[in-house]
């Protein structure tokens, strides 16, 4: 999955990577590593992000 839209909606309603972190109680460094695609979060911390941005949790598979 691709979760570099994480990082745009997180930016247009203006949250930190460190405020957003907190939020959902994981660290800065993972929620940089998810947005980055170099880990894959599990499906609490999708829906806690979700959640904090209010947006849907789509599960979109590849082709």
């Amino acid at each position: 999955m691709d979760y570099t839209a994480i990082r745009t909606i997180r930016k247009r309603n203006r949250i930190t990577l460190t405020d957003m972190a907190k939020r959902i109680g994981i660290s800065k460094a993972y929620l940089s590593l998810i947005e980055n695609n170099r880990k894959s979060p599990n499906i609490k911390v999708i829906e806690d992000i979700c959640k904090e941005l209010d947006c849907e949790l789509r599960i979109i598979p590849k082709t």
